[in-house]
């Protein structure tokens, strides 16, 4: 059941390309992603997002994405393993441990997959990109706003 006021879903910024041989559990933000993350950040608080908690993966590439937004938006930072494979039925279990307001940053596939399983609607999330979600009843959700990467740049004013 969805018990949360607001979800905000952020993909992780651009990290180190996978053919250098980095495991995927440890790749980092480039310079691109933390820039791009930031202007994630400073658009959302222009928007006016204001999460009780910012939860993110435990891998770095999402961890440094959540530890930018969350400075920007001068929220509290936590991780949660369930965001490596968050499902619809994760998200009350995060509500009760962090929040009824929530800003999660996880990956893809699984973020346009949550969105699709509580909304319907079809989404390509791409990185440093964010959507809001709006729980109506048991686990179901209204998409509230998608936006991309140039969007949330553009309303920093960064773009």
């Amino acid at each position: 059941m969805l018990t949360a006021v607001a979800i905000i879903l952020v993909r992780h910024a651009e990290a180190e390309d996978r053919a250098l041989g980095t495991p995927d559990p440890e790749r980092t933000l480039v310079a691109a992603g933390r820039r791009a993350a930031r202007a994630t950040g400073r658009a959302l608080a222009a928007l006016k997002v204001e999460p009780q908690c910012v939860v993110t993966s435990p891998y770095p590439r999402a961890y440094e994405t959540a530890e930018i937004i969350a400075h920007e938006l001068r929220a509290p930072l936590a991780d949660d393993s369930v965001l490596l494979g968050v499902e619809a039925g994760d998200l009350a279990g995060l509500a009760e441990r962090h929040g009824d307001d929530l800003l999660l940053v996880g990956h893809e596939p699984d973020l346009s997959a949550l969105i699709h399983a509580v909304t319907g609607a079809r989404v390509s999330f791409p990185k440093a990109g964010a959507a809001a979600l709006e729980p109506i009843a048991g686990q179901r959700a209204e998409l509230r706003w998608f936006l991309r990467p140039r969007a949330l740049a553009l309303i920093a004013g960064s773009g």
